[in-house]
């Protein structure tokens, strides 16, 4: 029996909602998934910072208002070699933040697993205290409960890693397309832990127990990655122990967006060239993109435009309520509005992955990595 074109195009579009329902099951069982009694070990939180003197102050006295008892955290800030006034803003903060401790990275390591941001978190890692370790990003903005809740969803099970969701600042309709398109990738992240597949998290909101981060070697151990948080969390999850993925308003951090093309272009070069490193997990999501956008060709030149509406609203309509489940779980329903606009414009970024696979060389934080 020869596969025609309409068996294909069937095919297709059942294979694509198949993995729509993945995800969303997926993303449900995540977030059925409820916390025992709140205890409160020690923490750490780790904050690298390479050039960060305009936004590294919000992040620490933000860390430093959280709900969690303040004599059961420290913040340890790790200035990774910066050239402009981070080191200063942030000994002018020792004297109000009594968390706060300073460690001045002044050189590059020579161990190849240690460069960049890796080496940053390894050094606030060595000198840390706390039973769970903490990370977020300079730039970001953590919310009262941000503490509390990771501890609560880590002091689980198995537990070894819990991921959550950030979302991005800004009003500008470019803002609010990066922020829908951050909402959507960590939905597919969530789903996929969900059903015990990991795919990936964001380092700017992650806690390890330092007992699993110790055990794994730290990053010494684990291969060097440019997506450094995906590469723990495949390391803690082969080791044997459990991940979770949390979407509350609480666990939620808040970034800042990509401020110009070559800034966006640079992040999304890194994010597909670190998805590598997923190797076979990968090629379900390949496939089932690779089918779809041929579909979607061949309905084009084919003049079926009954059947390129159809794929187009699939596709639209799938990853859409993906998204729009994340937005109603972190209370957000202002985004709501530029869930379908957004989803348009990543059509594009979208075709555009395969260009950057190919580039080996990532610039990130004017530093150029091999990955």
């Amino acid at each position: 029996m020869f596969l025609t074109p309409d068996i294909f195009l069937i095919f297709s579009s059942l294979l694509y909602l198949s993995r729509v329902a993945f995800f969303v099951t997926g993303f449900l069982k995540q977030q059925a998934r409820k916390f025992n009694t709140i205890p409160t070990p020690f923490v750490s939180v780790i904050v690298p910072a390479r050039n960060e003197e305009g936004s590294i102050e919000n992040c620490v006295r933000a860390l430093a208002n959280s709900d969690y008892p303040a004599d059961k955290f420290e913040i340890i800030v790790v200035n990774d070699r910066s050239t402009d006034a981070t080191l200063k803003v942030l000994q002018k903060l020792q004297s109000v933040v009594s968390q706060l401790r300073i460690i001045n990275k002044e050189s590059v390591s020579s161990l190849a697993n240690l460069q960049g941001k890796p080496g940053a978190i390894q050094e606030g890692a060595d000198v840390s205290l706390g039973e769970i370790l903490l990370m977020t990003d300079a730039d970001c903005v953590v919310p009262e409960a941000w503490i509390r809740m990771h501890v609560a969803a880590i002091e689980t099970d198995n537990c070894g890693l819990v991921a959550g969701f950030t979302a991005v600042a800004g009003s500008k309709l470019t803002d609010r397309l990066q922020d829908v398109e951050w909402l959507f990738t960590q939905a597919m992240a969530a789903g996929g832990v969900g059903h015990n597949l990991p795919l990936g998290c964001f380092g700017n909101n992650l806690s390890v127990k330092s007992s699993v981060f110790k055990e794994l070697g730290g990053y010494r151990s684990i291969p060097f990655s440019i997506t450094e948080d995906m590469a723990l969390q495949k390391a803690v999850f082969e080791r044997g122990y459990s991940v979770r993925h949390i979407c509350q308003p609480g666990s939620t951090v808040v970034t800042q967006p990509c401020a110009t093309v070559a800034e966006y272009i640079n992040q999304h070069h890194r994010w597909a060239r670190g998805g590598m490193g997923l190797g076979g997990k990968a090629i379900g999501f390949v496939i089932t993109s690779l089918m779809l956008w041929t579909s979607l060709l061949y309905s084009l030149l084919s003049s079926q435009y009954e059947w390129l509406a159809v794929l187009l609203a699939i596709k639209m309509l799938g990853d859409g309520t993906l998204t729009a489940m994340t937005i109603v779980s972190m209370k957000r329903k202002g985004v709501l509005l530029y869930v379908l606009p957004s989803l348009f414009f990543l059509l594009l970024t979208e075709l555009s992955l395969p260009m950057l696979i190919l580039r080996r060389s990532v610039t990130w934080k004017n530093q150029i990595f091999k990955n």
